[in-house]
C-alpha cells in the first residue's frame, strides 16, 4: 500500500507526511521525514484510529509501546523514536521505516519456507526474545503477522513488531485489558494465554515462537478451526500433526523440539528462545561444530544451507526455491487485510471464549 491521495495531515510534529503505508488494528502508518533534516531517512509514523481514542486504554497503551519498545535497543526489534498527538490528541509514534513485508504475507504467498530461512527466522526472533525477556518484558503477541521481514542485499533482516501488548513480569500497575490486547491471536497463544492466566512468562512468547515455526516448515497453522473458540480448544488440548519433512531422520527430531516448545505445561517448555533456536537448527541438521565458530542469528541463509549437507539435492532444492530472495513461489492468493473495525471484533470474540473458558476451569476445580 503507498497512497499519496489520502493523507489527513500534511505534518505531524517535526515530520511531513508523504505516502500511507499500512494499516492495522491500532492505527495507520505513514511514511514521513523530517522537517528539520529533509535529507535524513525517512520514518514510519503509526497514528491511532480516531475510534479507539476516545478510550483512554488505547493511549494507555500506545504510551506502553512507546516507553518499552525505546528501551530496547537490539538488531531484530523495531525502534521507535518519540512519542505525540495530533491536533485532535490521538496520539502516534515515529518508528524507524521497514522496507519488506511481514511473515504472514510470505507465508500466504510461497505457503511454507526451507529449512535454512526457517532455521535463521527462529534464531533471529528468539535473540529479540531472549533479550525482552531479561528486561522482564513479554511481547505476549508474536505472530507472523509481527514478524517483519526486510530484504538486505542478497539476503534479508527482520524485526520484531508490536510490542503494545507487552507484559512486565512481577507488574503491580493497573492492568491494559483493551480489547484484543490481553490475549494476542488465537491461533499462536500459549494455553496459559488461553485460560487468561496472569502468571505469564518468557515461555509463553516461546510457544508463540515453535508456533511460526511449525508453520513456515509445514505450510499450516499448527492450531487451526472454523471458529475463535474450536481454535481455544486445540491450543489447550491437542498437538498439531506431525510433519513430514523429506530428508530421514529430520522429522521426528525436528517434531520432537517443536512439540516441547508447544507442550501444554510451561514447566515442559524451554526456559530460553535462544535454547529453542539452538535445538530446533540442529533438528533440522546444523551440526554443533558449524554452531562453534559462528553465533547463530548472525548466519546468511546461504552459509545455513552450506551447513546442511545431510540435505538432498531435492530437499536443499526446495529450500533454496523459498528463501526470501532467490527463485520462485508458488501461485497463492494473498487475502487483502482487515479493517481495524473488523480485526477488533474478531478480537472481541478472543476475549468472550477466554472469558467463558477461565469460568468453566474455575468451577471444575
Amino acid at each position: 500500500m503507498n497512497d499519496r491521495k489520502t493523507l489527513p495531515f500534511s505534518t505531524l510534529g517535526g515530520f511531513k507526511l508523504s505516502a500511507r503505508i499500512g494499516e492495522g488494528a491500532a492505527g495507520a502508518v505513514y511514511e514521513a521525514r523530517s522537517t528539520d533534516a529533509p535529507e535524513a531517512p525517512p520514518v514510519a509514523i503509526k497514528v491511532m484510529h480516531s475510534f479507539l481514542a476516545s478510550d483512554p486504554v488505547n493511549g494507555q497503551r500506545f504510551d506502553r509501546e512507546f516507553e518499552v519498545t525505546a528501551g530496547l535497543k537490539h538488531p531484530h526489534i523495531i525502534r521507535v523514536f518519540e512519542r505525540g498527538e495530533t491536533p485532535a490528541g490521538v496520539p502516534f509514534l515515529v518508528m524507524e521505516r521497514l522496507y519488506g513485508r511481514e511473515l504472514s504475507l510470505e507465508l500466504a504467498q510461497r505457503r511454507r519456507l526451507g529449512l535454512a530461512a526457517t532455521i535463521q527466522i527462529v534464531a533471529r526472533v528468539a535473540s529479540a526474545l531472549d533479550f525482552a525477556h531479561a528486561q522482564g518484558l513479554i511481547h505476549r503477541d508474536l505472530k507472523p503477522a509481527n514478524i517483519f521481514l526486510c530484504p538486505a542485499g542478497e539476503e534479508y533482516d527482520l524485526r520484531v513488531l508490536d510490542f503494545g501488548s507487552v507484559k512486565m513480569q512481577l507488574e503491580m500497575g493497573p492492568k491494559l485489558t483493551g480489547v484484543g490486547t490481553t490475549l494476542g491471536s488465537p491461533a499462536y497463544m500459549s494455553p496459559e494465554q488461553a485460560r487468561g492466566r496472569q502468571d505469564i512468562d518468557g515461555r509463553s512468547d516461546i510457544f508463540s515462537l515453535a508456533a511460526v515455526a511449525y508453520e513456515a516448515l509445514s505450510g499450516r497453522v499448527a492450531f487451526d478451526g472454523e471458529s475463535v473458540g474450536e481454535i481455544l480448544m486445540k491450543v489447550l488440548r491437542e498437538q498439531p500433526a506431525a510433519l513430514a519433512l523429506g530428508p530421514s531422520g529430520v522429522t521426528a527430531a525436528v517434531d520432537a523440539v517443536l512439540q516441547r516448545g508447544l507442550a501444554k505445561e510451561k514447566s515442559e517448555r524451554y526456559a530460553k528462545a535462544s535454547d529453542f533456536a539452538l535445538d530446533f537448527a540442529r533438528a533440522c541438521g546444523l551440526d554443533s561444530e558449524s554452531l562453534q565458530d559462528a553465533s547463530l542469528e548472525k548466519l546468511s541463509v546461504a552459509e545455513i544451507r552450506q551447513r546442511l549437507p545431510h540435505l538432498s539435492e531435492a530437499s536443499a532444492a526446495f529450500d533454496a526455491s523459498r528463501s526470501w530472495i532467490d527463485g520462485p513461489v508458488e501461485d497463492a492468493v494473498v487475502p487483502p487485510p482487515l479493517s481495524g473495525k473488523v480485526v477488533l471484533l474478531g478480537l472481541g470474540l478472543v476475549v468472550v471464549v477466554a472469558v467463558l473458558l477461565a469460568v468453566l476451569a474455575f468451577r471444575a476445580c
